[in-house]
């Protein structure tokens, strides 16, 4: 399995499938969202970004929080995604 660098911020919204929730990231114009994730526990799926600094994942997130869309935040190296997984 292959770990992830950095920060990753999954952008969500319970209930919604994969399209509906990249379909409005991109009319929100909002990040670099380029890889679809599943949650194993509740179902949701989610889009991935993946930024470098803190202060981008802060901002993205406020962006996130203000265009209605739920989010996870994984800091450094890691294999689960804290219950994402690669769709």
């Amino acid at each position: 399995m292959r770990q992830h660098e950095g920060i990753v911020v999954v952008a969500y919204k319970p209930g919604q499938p994969a399209s509906q929730v990249q379909a409005d990231l991109q009319l929100a114009d909002l990040g670099d969202f380029t890889t679809s994730v599943v949650h194993l526990e509740t179902g949701d799926y989610g889009i991935a970004a993946v930024v470098n600094l803190q202060s981008e994942a802060d901002d993205l997130v406020l962006d996130l929080t203000l265009e209605g869309f739920h989010y996870a935040v994984v800091k450094g190296p890691t294999q689960t995604l804290r219950g994402w997984r690669l769709v």
